[in-house]
């Protein structure tokens, strides 16, 4: 993974606070009255930021001040990390660069697994870290970033297919995290519109209705993120390892375990469709926008759908093309661009890589529309598009 973006200027985190109160400097720092609201919104005042007591109370009660902010999600561990990779996750966090970093890491399983907190923020290495509970979720703490301030936001933790458990394997606590439905309601107002998403867990890329007993249709959690956010998201199909993090000599990987000792009471249909499955890292493109949008893509010959977009009566749409390849007989090429309203092909227009090729279609009826790419060579041809939907006259 490559380090994030990131603007200086963001909250500092207390480094070296106790974990089981305040001390009497920092006491001094924030008032009573922000206090009292840290422990009743269930945030440990030990590791909020020493800052004023306005830009404290807006993170405690619901708001981040504004700032551009890599955001870096920390599960906590579970049985089978204890004793020796406690820190797994807050290890490979702590890979990710950017000068606005906030960490948010799920407290109870720490607690359960009896961490002194303060080892956590030691090595959120100067991050705001706010904590997640089941009270205080993964979900509700993104809420709480203003609109276009997440640049980056990168998970760390445990996963099954259709579920971030940032909590997990504990016999008498309950997994959870981010499930499919709270996926679906995750705000796309924090992010910018070139966010990078990134989700190093187990099977977050994988759909989770290739298990037996799950109904059809569901999809996995990277492509219901991708669509509330309108970001494309990364993620594993299959397990990940982290031991080359517990070892010191990289990040996270493929686990080498996935490709046998499945369960034996998993069916043969399940083990078909898996077993022989080499995990590896996906890019997850959103399927749909609730209006105009930016990204970017790569292709080979063809890329058959681009998200859809709503467009209202006599509407039009300007799509912006800057297509590109370290092909060089692809420069001047040509890229056929049809737009389709639903499965009806309404006309083509052509982008040519190695320049910025700006299309336009007015007039449209009402509907909901998309884009498919095409070139005949097969060589390699990436490049950046947005869409841009204006409503008639």
């Amino acid at each position: 993974m490559s380090p994030t973006r990131g603007a200086a200027g963001g909250l500092s985190s207390a480094r070296g606070a106790p974990a089981g109160g305040l001390s009497s400097a920092r006491a001094g720092t924030v008032g009573n009255a922000v206090l009292a609201q840290a422990v009743k919104a269930g945030d440990d005042p030990a590791v909020l930021p020493p800052v004023g007591n306005a830009a404290l109370a807006q993170a405690v009660q619901g708001s981040l001040p504004p700032g551009n902010y890599t955001v870096v999600v920390v599960g906590s561990p579970g049985p089978g990390e204890l004793p020796g990779h406690a820190f797994q996750f807050a290890d490979a966090g702590a890979q990710v660069g950017g000068a606005q970093r906030v960490w948010l890491v799920e407290r109870t399983g720490y607690d359960r697994a009896g961490v002194d907190p303060a080892q956590i923020e030691a090595r959120a290495g100067g991050a705001t870290v706010l904590w997640i509970t089941p009270e205080r979720t993964l979900a509700d703490r993104l809420r709480q970033f203003p609109p276009g301030s997440i640049t980056g936001l990168h998970v760390f933790s445990h996963g099954v297919p259709g579920a971030l458990t940032l909590r997990y394997g504990w016999p008498d606590l309950k997994d959870y995290g981010l499930s499919l439905a709270e996926a679906r309601g995750l705000p796309p107002a924090p992010f910018t519109a070139d966010a990078e998403v990134t989700f190093d867990s187990c099977n977050t890329g994988t759909d989770p209705s290739l298990l037996p007993g799950i109904e059809y249709g569901e999809r996995s959690l990277a492509a219901e993120v991708a669509d509330a956010t309108g970001r494309p998201v990364t993620a594993w199909l299959g397990r990940t390892s982290y031991r080359q993090v517990n070892r010191g000599t990289g990040g996270v990987i493929g686990s080498e375990v996935f490709g046998g000792g499945l369960r034996p009471d998993m069916t043969e249909v399940y083990s078909s469709v898996l077993r022989q499955r080499t995990p590896r890292q996906y890019i997850t493109a959103p399927s749909r926008s609730p209006g105009s949008w930016t990204s970017w893509f790569r292709m080979k010959a063809r890329l058959p759908r681009t998200r859809s977009f709503p467009v209202p009566a006599s509407g039009s749409i300007t799509v912006t093309i800057a297509a590109r390849s370290e092909f060089e007989p692809m420069l001047g090429a040509r890229i056929n661009v049809w737009l389709h309203r639903g499965d009806d092909d309404i006309s083509k227009q052509l982008a040519i890589v190695g320049q910025e090729s700006v299309l336009t279609w007015s007039g449209l009826e009402e509907g909901t529309y998309h884009l498919e790419l095409f070139h005949g060579s097969g060589l390699e041809v990436e490049g950046d598009i947005s869409v841009a939907v204006r409503a008639g006259p």
